[in-house]
């Protein structure tokens, strides 16, 4: 079995082996103390052959036919992403003209080790409570102490399903005049490119409705802290349609805490979930990495009928509701911008980036008045 080492974006082994002995970036920008590339790559060929079962039973399922680890061809392993808290690659085993990918999240540290450990936890547990299929399958999870040189580190490897297919995405604005918006899908295979208007507003509307299936009508739980801007939701657009994916589940919970109170009206954290979820969806930094930036009110539409699509498939499934899709469509016409406001200025706190705080309170009167005309406007 041969094992190779690359670069996404790269022109592979060759790019690796110039950088093997460079630092390992923590984040963008920010090398590692003492572990080089190379020690990151020698780490997750460590990880991967200690997890031969697990990948054995993995590609079983995936491609139908079993086999012995040792039995594989090529197995390479692609750094795909340096993010402020993990380190995404790509790892593909080829075994004639079969190939199984996998994802290998790394974090360094113990408190990033602790995160990546409860989003593991929390997506294998999303997993098993409902039946839909917009989250990655997490496979295994394991902390390694790591020592050179008489420096150490803790290391936390997340091994899940490969998203094959899906990218990335940023607003990003037209080069030709400055002032139009667009969705940019990030493509380190073939080529960024701007999405079609169709595919955007599909985008919205589909990210919209994942977040309302998971949202739980007895507890009041929710997925929380998922940002735009980290690359939480990813897309796959092609001439079968346009497919849309949660890579991760850092929280669930209440958005507040509510009263356990029997005779707390249901409807209240209904409505909260989605004033937030219409502000949360419109925040993205420009192009992934630069200033943060709100989404255009083009997208408030399909967000709301993404939230109500949602609703109908929960109503569907048996699960109860307190309230008719009509009657709480009738329910938020019914608020003022000045009450959606003070509802709104109460969900600040939830909010912890101080960027996007920022910008917050520069446009949520702009926001809440394009959300009173999209509520006022939209047909269900």
């Amino acid at each position: 079995m041969k094992i190779e080492y690359q670069l996404a974006g790269s022109s592979g082994k060759s790019s690796f082996e110039a950088l093997r002995h460079t630092h390992f970036l923590l984040a963008p920008n920010t090398p590692h103390p003492f572990l080089t590339l190379g020690d990151y790559f020698g780490l997750l060929s460590d990880f991967i052959l200690s997890c031969k079962t697990e990948i054995e039973s993995q590609f079983t399922r995936h491609c139908g036919n079993q086999i012995n680890f040792d039995c594989f061809d090529l197995v390479q392993i692609i750094s795909q992403k340096h993010g402020a808290l993990y380190h995404v690659a790509k790892v593909i085993f080829k075994h004639e003209t079969r190939s199984f990918p996998i994802s290998l999240c790394t974090a360094l540290g113990k408190e990033r080790c602790l995160h990546l450990a409860k989003e593991y936890r929390t997506t294998f547990y999303l997993n098993r409570k409902f039946e839909f299929q917009y989250l990655p399958e997490v496979y295994t999870f394991r902390e390694i102490p790591l020592s050179r040189g008489g420096n150490k580190e803790i290391i936390a490897v997340m091994m899940a399903q490969w998203l094959e297919g899906y990218h990335e995405w940023h607003i990003t604005y037209d080069d030709s005049d400055g002032q139009t918006q667009n969705v940019l899908i990030w493509d380190v295979d073939s080529h960024d490119r701007i999405a079609e208007e169709q595919i955007s507003y599909q985008l919205f509307l589909k990210i919209a409705k994942i977040l309302t299936l998971y949202y739980d009508t007895q507890t009041f739980e929710q997925i929380l802290s998922w940002h735009n801007s980290a690359g939480d939701f990813v897309i796959n657009a092609s001439n079968e349609g346009v497919k849309v994916k949660l890579t991760t589940v850092r929280e669930y919970g209440q958005l507040v805490s509510y009263p356990e109170d029997p005779s707390f009206n249901p409807i209240i954290p209904l409505v909260y979930f989605f004033l937030d979820l219409s502000l949360r969806i419109r925040l993205d930094k420009l192009q992934g990495t630069g200033v943060p930036v709100l989404a255009d009110e083009k997208y408030l539409m399909p967000v709301i009928h993404g939230f109500f699509n949602g609703l109908n498939i929960i109503r569907k499934t048996g699960r109860d509701l307190p309230i008719t899709s009509d009657h709480l469509l009738e329910l938020l016409r019914s608020f003022s911008e000045d009450e959606i406001r003070k509802i709104m200025i109460r969900l600040l706190e939830t909010y912890e980036d101080p960027s996007e705080l920022e910008l917050i309170k520069r446009c949520l009167n702009i926001h809440i008045r394009q959300l009173k005309g999209a509520i006022e406007n939209i047909e269900l």
